[in-house]
Formats: C-alpha cells, structure tokens, sequence
C-alpha cells in the first residue's frame, strides 16, 4: 500500500514504501510538468477522485511495480480526444504497454528484456502484442485490465475478454521494474506518447486474476466526514522584489545577477504541524542549463549539528572533563576521522541540534582511543552516549529545478513537519523554529546572462 507522493519521472520519481503483492495510492499526485505544476488529482462533482492528464505528463511509481511474473493491471480511462496513439501504462524492461490506438482500438503488449540484470543482452527477442476488438469512445469512462499468467496475455474490456496470446515468462523482467501511468515509455526514464484524458482505479495485482475478481464500478462518491478539518492556505511571501534579497526588478520580473543565494528577508516559525509549499517559476538567461536549488534557510542550526552517521552511537568508557583532548569509547570501529564527536547524546535523536561538538583529530579503534582537535566541550559522565556526526547539506532542500537554458521552468516543493533524529527528505530539520526561503543556482549568473524570477510564492497549509 502507498499513500504517500508519486512525482515525477527518473530516479527520484517517487517510491512506494513497501513492495508486497497488491498496491494502491490514496490522496494527491504531484507532477513533474513546467506547464503544470500542482497536483493532478482532481474529483467530480460527487466528491469521486480520478488523474487528468494534459497530454504533456505522466506520473512514475516506483517499487517492483512492473512484476515479472503473473500479474493484472486494472484501471478506468476516459479519454479527452482521440487521433493519436496515446499511452496508458508503460514500464522500462518490456514488463507490460498499454495504450489507445488513434481509432480507439486499446493495445496490450508484453516483450523480453531490453536489459537483463547487470546489462546483460536478452537470450530471446520477442513481441506478445494484443488489440481489443471493442472501439472506446471519447468521453465515457471504460474500465481496461490486462492479466498475465505467466503462459498467455488476455486484455479486457469492461470485465469481457478481448482477445488473448502466447507469451513466455521472461526471467529479465526482474530488472529495471518500475511503472509509468500516463505515457508509454520508450527506455528506462524516456516517457512518450503522453496521455490526455483521466484515469482512476489503477490496481496493481502480483497475480492473474480472474475477471470475476475485477473491479466492476466506479467507488462510490465520498461522504463527507464530520471530523474532516478545514483547510487554510496563508501566503507568507509572494513576487515582491521587496520581500527578498539579492534580487532586482527588471526583465519582466524578479531578477538574479550575481551567484549567490536568493533569501526571503522574513524567517518564519516552523510549525510541526503546518505544510509549507514552496513554488518559483524562473528563467534562465545564460545559454547554458543548470540547477536551481531551492529550501529552507534554517536559523541557528549548523548542518553538522544534525547529520550523523548511522551506527555509530557507543558509550563513553571514563568520565569525560570539559577541554579534555582524548576521550576513550567501547566501540569506534565505524569511526571516521573527520567527523566529530557529539555528546551527551541520545539512542532516539532528541538531543539534534546537538551542539556540544568536538572536531576528531585522529582514532585508535583498537583501544576505542578519540583524540579531539581542540577539547572536549563539555563534560559527560562514563556511560553516556557518543555519536559521530558529519558535515551535510547548508540547507534544508525541499528539491531542485533543472532551468534550462532560454526556458522558463517551475519547481514546486515542500517541507510538512519536523524530522525526528536524522534529517529526513521532505521534512524540517531536527529542532527546527525559524527558516527563510532559499533558492540557490549552481551555474554562472551575471548581469548579462541573469536569472529571471516571474513568480515566487511560499504558502503555509494548515487543517482547523
């Protein structure tokens, strides 16, 4: 089950937390789209939520989710236009295509392996492709599923048998498994024939399941709960050259002309309880694409006093005197040396920031010997935990934008709640209270080949 965010394309494209037999997503799709940005998820009238695509997007689920074995994909279209071939599922090894031919007709295939595990070639090259004989229309919600079970590849349409055809198992499948919703895809992360419609009720199913297994109407429409929370959105900042340094007013916007950080010039508190979302439309006028990096400045916190290596936490063997320069532990067998020692720590992370901090000059794990840089600074009693933590991010990212040169590009992020213990992708630092934006290019930005700001907006989202 996944409930949280699927984004984008790539690597990064979202992941579902667990990979078990029967997945399902609950809530908001966020889109990695310049043309469209926020979410894509929308609902009827009635309250019954469904995906809309523009024809220009596409969303990507991570997690084995293109099984390699048996398995049924189920889901409701309702196509926008027809006249073109337009892609429903794809995936990146040939595990399963789906799409919508320009006449209505809908296509399932399945082939071996562009690419074995570890880039191997596949043994065997073959195509298992289906049409139905059932013409969709435009307009009209049509539930589409397609069952494999590990001898033939049968495709549906509203629960009735379209037409079926040999296809062998493929051990390759394993690899390079994940799923795109929206497109087709042509290789690994390379969406194309976009999708322009909506989709809803996609099920992922680790086995052939029989039709009578199907899912057969659309959920019912939502009740409104009692207890279901008003939603608020604030404004805290928004395209004011007034609210921001480093920036000027000039080319149709808010304008960068040097590298350096954009700040808002107001810190905000940092409610554990609030959702903040970050959004920056921009323009790169320097001839050459680069990232843009945008987050949290977070007041008072140094990286270091945050970012801690895993496994490391061990207890201290003697008492420990403020200014002291060696201190011995049980355990410094995953030390490294350029770390630093952080005391009076806990196993949970509650004592992040942690700011009694000592740089590490050099360790002997053999004697569980720590010889500091400059002393301890402060005492710790033998018993009490030790940490090392290392140097991190300057900021708190809540993600980045890749501005392409000559065109202008949108970021939406967001940062909801305070970690716990180690820094966490998504949320505040540990101990956070005040931040500012922060936005960050990494290429070269001067008067003559600026950075151009035509929207900059952070947003506070809490329910009452």
């Amino acid at each position: 089950m996944h409930n949280g965010s699927i984004n984008g394309s790539g690597y990064g494209g979202g992941h579902l937390g667990y990979t078990g037999y029967n997945y399902y997503h609950n809530g908001g799709v966020s889109v990695k789209n310049p043309e469209q940005p926020f979410s894509i998820f929308k609902r009827d009238p009635d309250g019954r939520g469904f995906l809309r695509f523009s024809g220009k997007d596409h969303i990507t689920i991570m997690g084995s989710t293109a099984f390699p074995g048996a398995s049924t994909y189920e889901l409701m279209v309702r196509l926008a236009e027809l006249g073109k071939t337009m892609g429903l599922l794809g995936s990146g090894n040939n595990q399963i295509a789906l799409k919508i031919l320009p006449d209505g007709t809908v296509q399932a295939v399945r082939g071996a392996e562009t690419e074995g595990q570890g880039g191997t070639a596949p043994k065997k090259k073959f195509v298992s492709r289906i049409n139905s004989k059932t013409r969709i229309e435009a307009g009209k919600w049509t539930r589409i599923a397609v069952v494999y079970d590990c001898r033939k590849l049968r495709l549906y349409i509203d629960g009735n048998l379209e037409n079926e055809v040999d296809s062998p198992p493929v051990r390759g499948h394993d690899w390079i498994n994940h799923l795109l919703v929206g497109a087709s895809n042509k290789w690994v992360w390379d969406p194309i024939e976009h999708f322009k419609g909506d989709i809803c009720d996609i099920r992922i199913y680790g086995r052939n399941l029989a039709p009578e297994e199907f899912l057969t109407e659309r959920p019912a429409a939502r009740k409104k709960n009692p207890y279901e929370r008003k939603k608020i959105t604030e404004t805290l900042l928004k395209t004011d050259v007034s609210q921001y340094s480093g920036l000027s007013a000039g080319n149709g916007g808010l304008t960068l002309t040097k590298r350096m950080p954009v700040l808002s010039k107001k810190r905000f508190a940092a409610d554990p309880d609030a959702e903040y979302v970050f959004t920056l439309k921009m323009k790169n006028l320097s001839g050459k694409s680069y990232p843009v990096y945008i987050g949290a400045a977070v007041a008072g916190i140094s990286p270091r006093q945050v970012y801690s290596i895993p496994g490391t936490e061990t207890e201290l063997l003697q008492d420990v005197k403020k200014g002291d320069s060696k201190i011995r532990v049980k355990n410094a067998s995953g030390w490294k040396t350029a770390g630093f020692v952080a005391f009076n720590a806990n196993s949970m992370g509650t004592d992040k920031p942690n700011r009694m901090l000592a740089a590490v000059k050099s360790i002997d794990s053999g004697k569980g010997t720590i010889t500091l840089k400059q002393g301890a600074p402060c005492a710790a009693k033998a018993g009490s935990l030790v940490r090392e933590h290392c140097e991190g991010p300057t900021y708190n990212w809540a993600g980045a934008v890749f501005a392409q040169a000559g065109k202008e590009v949108t970021f939406s992020g967001r940062l909801k709640g305070i970690a716990d213990g180690q820094p966490t992708a998504g949320f505040f630092w540990p101990g956070t209270r005040q931040f500012q934006l922060v936005a960050i290019p990494m290429g070269a930005v001067s008067a003559e080949k600026p950075l151009v700001f035509s929207e900059i907006r952070l947003e506070r989202i809490i329910r009452k």
